[in-house]
């Protein structure tokens, strides 16, 4: 699938330099760069979500615990 986005002439000159460095065209650079980006992200809301529940966890325990102290 084809992708068009827009960039700064500065972003565009690191990325061609980037590009060379790895021996690849512009696009394949962009590719490897969105998708890491997107693991990145994906690894990111992952571990938000886990401590979002371990968090709800512990507050139902904590709010157990003190329905049962108080009674």
């Amino acid at each position: 699938m084809r992708v068009q986005v827009n960039l700064s002439d500065e972003m565009v000159e690191k990325v061609d330099a980037y590009a060379a460095k790895m021996g690849v065209n512009r696009s394949a650079l962009c590719a490897v760069l969105v998708g890491q980006g997107i693991m990145g992200y994906d690894k990111t809301f992952e571990i938000a979500d886990h401590l979002g529940l371990k968090l709800t966890e512990e507050v139902k325990q904590t709010a157990s615990r003190k329905a049962r102290a108080v009674r």
